[in-house]
Formats: C-alpha cells, structure tokens, sequence
C-alpha cells in the first residue's frame, strides 16, 4: 500500500563561480617550493567540481551525492596544506593567509525588501558551513523523491532523512565554534538544530510506515509513534521562533505531531482492550479522538489526510466499545491525565560524526605532495631539535680534534720525529699537505673566499633591513591614520598583528649578529696563519728552498721513538674515525624525514613524536662519545711516549728544521678548519638569503593585504561620511554628538522672566525674529 504523507525537503544554497587556480598556484611556488603546474589540473578539477555542483544544484541522486561530497573533501585536503583565511584576527604569524571571496545565497527568504539576499565572505569556514548545509539539504531531497510504496524506497528515504540530520547536527556544532555570530540566517545553529530534528522526526516517520506495511505488533509499533510525535512535539518549538521558513513546515510538524500522538494512543487503547482494561481502552480512544480530530483540522490546509482517516477509524470503533462497557464491563473510566504515556523508541538518530567524504577519492588526495603547514611547523620544530643534537655532537668531535692539534704543536710532533727521519729532503706527509693545499687553490683562494663573506652577509643585512622598514611604515601609516580617524578606524592595529613577525625578524637579527662574530673570528684566524698558508701554497721546490736543514741523526735507535709513531699512528687513526663519525651523523640528519609519522598522526603530541624519531641517532652519539674518550687516553699515551723521546735524544734543543716542520703541521690543520668553516659560512648564508627573501616577500604580501584593507575601509568612511547629516556628525564618527548643544543666550537682565508654563509656549528666539 502507497504510503501518502507530505514530506518537507531544504532547499539548496547558490553559490558564485569562484578560481581557486591563481591565488593557490602563488601560494604554491611562494611557500612550497613547488612547480604550480604540477598541481594545476587538481586545482581546476576542484573549479569543476564546484562549478557543477555547488554553482549549479547537484543532481538529485547519490552520484550528485558523492559529487558534492568528493568537493568537500577536495576543500578540505585544500585547506588543511594551505592558510585560507577564515575571518579571525590574524595572528602574524607568516604566511599571510590567502584570502578567496565566497558569496553564496541564503536559502530562507528574508524579512523586508528583498529575498534571500547573498552573503559574501573571504572565509573558507564560510564555505565548509555552506557545503555541508548542502549536502545535508541534498539528503533531504533523495529521501523526498523515494518511492514510498517499495522496501527500498522506505529504506532509502529513512536513510537519507538520518544522514540529513547527522549533518546537520554535526553543522550546528561546527557553526556554533566558527562563526560569532552567524554569517547567515540559514546558519544559524538554532536554525539548523530545527531542520535536525525535522529530518530526524521524518527519518522516524519512515521507519514507522516501514514497521506498519511489515505488520509489527501495535505494542512495538505505539512506541515509534510515540517517538515520532515526540520529534514533530520538537520541531514545531524550534520553528516557532524562526520566521524565515515557511509557516506550512510548522503547520505539517504540528499536524504530524498530532496524528502520531493519536495513533499512539489509538494503538495502546487497542493493548489495554486486549488486557481486558476496557475503561482506560475507552480513555485512550477518546483522547486520541480530540488528537486526531486536531491533525484533520490543522491538515486540511496542508493536504495531510492521515488524521481524518485515522478520526474515521476511531469514530468506528469509540461507540463500539462504549457501549459494549456500559452493558457488559461496567469499568471506570481514568481521567486522561492519570494515563499511563506511551514508552517512546526511536529507530533513528543524529548522534553521529561526519562520514569520511576522503573515500570520494578513491584513495588519491590530489594535493597528497603538500604537506600541510601544521605538519610544516611541526617539522621545523623537529629540525631545531635535532639540529641542536647533532651540533652538540659535530662539536665534541671537532673539539677533540682541536685539542689535539694544540697538543701535536706545544710537543713540536710530528715536526720532531719529520727532521729526525729527513733532515734534509721534504717529508712524504709534508708534501702531502702542500698538494692538498695547492688543489684547493692555495691561500689566494683561501683569501678571496675570506673576503666574500662580508659582501654576502651584507646582502642578507640589507633585506632584512629593507624588510623591517616595510613593516615600520605600514605601522606608522596605520597608526596615522587611527589617530587621525579615532574609532572610525576599526581596523586591527597593526602591531598586534605583526608582533610574532617583528619577533620573527628579530631572531633573524640576532642570528646575523652571531654570525658577524664567527665571521670576525674566521678572518682573525686567517691572518693570524696567513705566512704559514702562504707558504703551504708554494712549489716544493720552493719549499725545499724555505725549510732549513738538519743535522744527520746520530746512528742507532733513539729510546721512545717506535712507542711515539705508534701513538701517532692511533691518534691518525682515531682522526679519520672522527671523520667519519661526523660524516655519518649528518648523513642520518639529511635522511632524517619526520613528516610521514606527523602527517599520520597529526592530531597526536607532538614531543612523543620527536623523541621517538631521535632515537635513531642514539648509537652514533655513543659512538661519538666513546670516540672523544678514546683520544683522550691515546693523547695522554702520547705526551708520555714524547716525554721520553725527548729525554732520549742527545740534545734537547729544537732546531729551526723541527721547529717549522711542526708549525707547518699545525698550518695545514688551521688551513683544512677554515676551508671547513668558509664552505659551511657560504652554505649558511646562502640558505639564509634563500629564508630572508621568503620572509621579505611574505611580509610584502602582509603590506599589501593591509593596503587593499585600507583602501576599503577608507572608501567605506568616506561613502559614511556623506551619507550622514551634518547635525549627526562628529569629529570621530558619524552618528548622534555626544557632545552637549551650545546653552541658549541669556535674556536681558532687566527682563523679567515669565512663569515656566509661558516659557514652554514662547517660541525661541530665532522664531520671535522671525515672527516680528
């Protein structure tokens, strides 16, 4: 059997054409690194999507469902990589968010002129908020075109009634936390709490219908309509005070309210009947007569016959059992009140979270390569972390070496044993140095690299200078124009605004300042060693020429010289294990990639995170560690092994041979830290350049933000300005003066003044003049 009743379905929201494609493709290549191209075609199918389902209503069945659907979870995976504004107060944090107007129409006409005015918003929760109304309005419409008088039309109705709802619900909550208050009438959350529960109660009603055509007991079946009266009791008391929808919604709920109320007292009057409880059978009848009989009233107008019919059955049956009790049963009827109410139950509910509109997808996300900027914070904040661990560790490395080098060179090694072993010829480890010097270009290119950093650390100065001065004068124009406009000037200030970026900048500051004292170190050194590097830098014939000579060693072995080689030869060793221990670190530091643990968990602590990924570096810092303890037993080892080399030898005197062979040594090790340092300073400030032209072009975008603010809220001034007469106007805003009327001059003294009822009929004296 057809089932018959007025279903109420919202209508969808209009939207204008937006283009996502030019403001995301800037943002792309400003704040990604990315090739725009490569995400063009996501960007134009999210257009599309949009355009056809959202510009233009999505079709009314479950592809134009998962049409809308698939855009919203485009929208979303969009605004989770990229800082869409969303009309709360900046907090200067850089990037500036990308601002896209939204204008959608309201789906309620009105009060006043004008119907269902459009809203325009640069707010991408504006947009999330209209979308989801959408969707959850297109479930309200599927359900509403079902065929009733089928299973799966009743199946597929009540679904699409409940996925409204839980739409809505979840809308209500989400609007309530963006918006304060509501952009629009429609999103309003009392208003969405009322279409909740209107599709909620028709969810139910659907369930009921199904429950009557299965033939279900009447004792099941009055609990649901108990229930789905107690819906309808809802909705009519949340419509009531909203004016914008139409009144025939309200009169449809009050209707259905009353026929389920009837029927469920109708079906629980048939139960008492069947318990022999004819008195409270006849009470129930009775009261679902004046029920049923107030659904007829109220649906005559809105094509609901289910009370008329149902006042029918009950006129059929009421005398019946009347009459039947008066003769036979003689049972007392309750008064309608001290009736037991019906148990209600619903098959229906609200109470749920959004579906994962990503399965739209098919598993591909379009922007999957853009890590969001909330996993992009977390990773830098990771990459301080780490940094500093690591350069705890190249540090205690490099310190090792140092003290090594000072020690080689306070016990003159290895000059010492060099002029012992080849008093007169070059030592093969000298010539070694020299042409590893030579490769690298000598101390002219040592020099020329010295040089350069001012220059580049200068650049790196200048736009952070220029860039400070941009936000300087975008503050002191701000602040201009407030003092020049007072309250008019609404705007937020400009140094509220920008306090993380003066911060931001200010840490810039002070990371060039540190590295204007490393600088002045490394050129200090250079000089300090330059005579040694230039002479590392020559020919080894001209080297041969430099170096004095020895005198030949006496014949036979000198106490202590084997156990010295073998202790530089594990100082050597423990060297190049250094090495490659600080190469290794670093290697695990360029492969060290947290992103995918924060992007699968981006709603976990971060900390647990980083400390679980650090601990990948846990055994090379042991290594390190052991490695540092290491030298300082084998430099200990060595001092002693020198100690008696020295008291060994015939003459304890140094010669000139030993003297220079030793100092060039500690040269080379001087020479290979600055090279070290100067490729580390140019790499530094490179990249640095690279973070501050980033820093000055998002500060640029900030600038020129707050000038198209300006230009707006001075043409609205100005358009407030003329449009206010002069006799409301102040000199801080338009509107009544606060200021009290000049006092009216004082009569002659010499008049007398007349009685207060007099003075209240004379006319001012302007009018006096006027009438004489």
């Amino acid at each position: 059997m057809p089932v018959k009743t007025p279903l109420i379905h919202v209508t969808s929201k209009v939207a204008d054409t937006v283009s996502f494609v030019a403001p995301i493709a800037k943002f792309i290549a400003d704040e990604y690194g990315h090739d725009p191209a490569e995400y063009r075609e996501a960007v134009q199918e999210l257009t599309a999507l949009r355009d056809a389902n959202v510009v233009s209503p999505a079709e009314r069945h479950d592809q134009g469902l998962q049409a809308l659907q698939k855009y919203y979870a485009f929208f979303c995976s969009l605004a989770s990589r990229f800082p869409l504004y969303v009309e709360e107060q900046w907090n200067g944090v850089l990037p500036v968010p990308v601002k896209i107007n939204f204008a959608w129409s309201e789906v309620f006409q009105s009060s006043g002129l004008f119907a269902k005015k459009k809203i325009a918003k640069e707010n991408a929760n504006f947009e999330k908020a209209c979308v989801l109304f959408n969707i959850a309005a297109l479930h309200s419409q599927i359900a509403s075109v079902q065929n009733l008088g089928s299973d799966d039309g009743l199946k597929a109705a009540a679904k699409n009634f409940q996925s409204s709802a839980v739409v809505f619900n979840n809308l209500k909550k989400l609007s309530g936390q963006w918006f304060r208050p509501p952009p629009s009438a429609d999103l309003h959350p009392e208003l969405i709490n009322a279409l909740e529960i209107y599709m909620l109660a028709q969810a139910q009603e659907i369930m009921w219908h199904k429950c009557v055509q299965d033939k279900r007991p009447d004792s099941i079946v009055s609990k649901l309509s108990a229930q789905t009266a107690k819906y309808f009791d809802s909705a009519v008391q949340l419509l009531s005070n909203r004016a914008e929808v139409d009144k025939t919604w309200t009169q449809t709920a009050m209707a259905k309210a009353a026929f389920y109320h009837a029927d469920a007292q109708m079906r629980a009057a048939g139960a008492a009947g069947a318990a022999d409880k004819y008195g409270e059978q006849i009470a129930r009848l009775r009261q679902a007569q004046g029920l049923a009989n107030r659904a007829a009233q109220i649906g005559r107008e809105i094509n609901f016959t289910s009370g008329q019919e149902l006042l029918s059955r009950i006129a059929q049956t009421l005398p019946a059992v009347e009459k039947e009790n008066s003769l036979i049963y003689i049972q007392l009827i309750p008064e309608p009140g001290s009736l037991a109410p019906v148990d209600p139950h619903s098959l229906v509910s609200s109470d749920k979270p959004l579906p994962d509109y990503a399965e739209a997808f098919d598993g591909v996300d379009p922007f999957r390569n853009l890590v969001p900027l909330t996993v992009v914070r977390a990773v830098e904040k990771y990459h301080a972390q780490r940094d500093e661990l690591v350069d705890t560790a190249v540090q205690k490395l490099r310190d090792s070496t140092q003290a090594v080098v000072s020690a080689m060179s306070e016990m003159n090694l290895p000059g010492a044993i060099e002029a012992l072993e080849s008093p007169v010829a070059l030592p093969d480890a000298l010539l070694e140095k020299v042409k590893s010097v030579r490769e690298f270009g000598g101390v002219e290119q040592l020099r020329e690299r010295v040089q350069n950093i001012p220059s580049i650390a200068g650049n790196c100065l200048e736009v952070l200078t220029d860039t400070e001065q941009m936000l300087d004068q975008e503050e002191q124009e701000d602040t201009h124009l407030r003092q020049q406009h007072g309250d008019r000037w609404s705007r937020t200030p400009s140094r509220e605004l920008t306090a993380q970026t003066h911060e931001e900048a200010g840490k810039y500051k002070a990371i060039l300042e540190k590295s204007a004292a490393s600088d002045k170190t490394v050129r200090e050194k250079f000089q300090e060693n330059e005579p040694g590097f230039v002479i590392l830098s020559k020919t080894p014939e001209e080297l041969q020429a430099v170096i004095p000579a020895a005198q030949p060693a006496p014949a036979g072995s000198i106490v202590g010289l084997d156990a010295l080689k073998e202790a530089l030869a594990e100082l050597d060793v423990l060297r190049a294990k250094r090495d490659e221990a600080e190469a290794a670190i670093k290697q695990i530091q360029e492969q060290d990639d947290i992103a995918p643990k924060l992007i699968a968990a981006q709603e976990a602590p971060e900390q647990p995170l980083f400390d679980e990924q650090k601990q990948q570096y846990t055994a090379i810092l042991a290594t390190v560690d052991q490695l540092v303890a290491d030298t300082e037993i084998t430099l200990a080892k060595t001092a002693e092994a020198n100690t008696a080399f020295v008291e060994a030898r015939s003459s304890g005197a140094m010669s000139e041979r030993e003297r220079m062979l030793s100092d060039l040594a500690s040269k080379y090790e001087s020479f290979l830290e600055l090279s070290s340092n100067l490729t580390e300073g140019t790499k530094f400030y490179g990249n640095l350049t690279a973070l501050l032209m980033k820093f000055q072009n998002k500060v640029k975008d900030f600038c020129h933000a707050r000038k198209v603010e300006k230009t707006q809220l001075m043409s609205d001034l100005t358009q407030n300005i003329a449009a206010t007469p002069h006799e409301q106007y102040t000199a801080h805003g338009a509107g009544p003066s606060s200021q009290e009327p000049p006092p009216r001059p004082q009569q002659p003294p010499q008049q007398q003044q007349p009685p207060p009822s007099q003075q209240q009929q004379q006319p001012p004296p302007q009018q006096q003049q006027q009438q004489q």
